[in-house]
């Protein structure tokens, strides 16, 4: 009987503290109408050259997305390019995503926490003889941060897919 009441116990306590927090308690991270752009470069299972053990190009990425307004998601589009060696041949590989986002708010301006989802396709350039390349369907999910130094600069770190990790400048307008 004491271990019952003490599993209830634990059990009341995590889902009182778990219907306690509020994430739209708290002011968003972003104005209605902002538009989030962010530059940078990361580390995945693209561009890495597998003969030499070295990267050839750093996976590159430009995305931008639009805050929504009242709630804290914003929506928008990834473009990366990645290059990597299989043999003596490089094959490319351009990735283009729409992207959503939703922007945990703790009160903190100079802060963004988000976590969101990709989705979108994968095209492979081949340059081998014979070769002719590939397009496939792509998916992923990730979290970041943007660390803002002021109204509309800062750095952005992001893990998740289709990187490994992420980091890159950030704007925000």
């Amino acid at each position: 009987m004491k271990k019952f009441l003490l599993v209830l116990l634990i059990l009341v306590v995590i889902g009182g503290a778990a219907f306690a927090f509020d994430p739209l308690g708290y002011p968003p991270p972003l104005d209605g109408g902002n538009f989030l752009l962010d530059i940078g470069a990361g580390l995945g299972y693209y561009g890495y050259d597998y003969n030499t053990g070295k990267f050839m190009i750093p996976p590159l990425y430009v995305s931008g997305q639009f805050a929504l307004g009242p709630i804290p998601l914003s929506v928008g589009g990834l473009v990366t390019f990645s290059a990597k060696r299989y043999g003596s041949y490089p094959y490319f590989r351009i990735g283009i995503y729409g992207a959503a986002d939703w922007h945990f708010g703790f009160d903190v301006s100079w802060l963004d926490f988000y976590a969101g989802i990709v989705a979108g396709v994968s095209i492979g350039i081949d340059t081998e003889p014979g070769w002719t390349g590939w397009t496939y369907f792509d998916y992923g999910a990730h979290v970041g941060v943007r660390f803002y130094f002021s109204k509309a600069f800062g750095l952005q770190v992001e893990a998740g897919w289709p990187y490994w990790i992420k980091a890159g400048l950030a704007f925000k307008f």
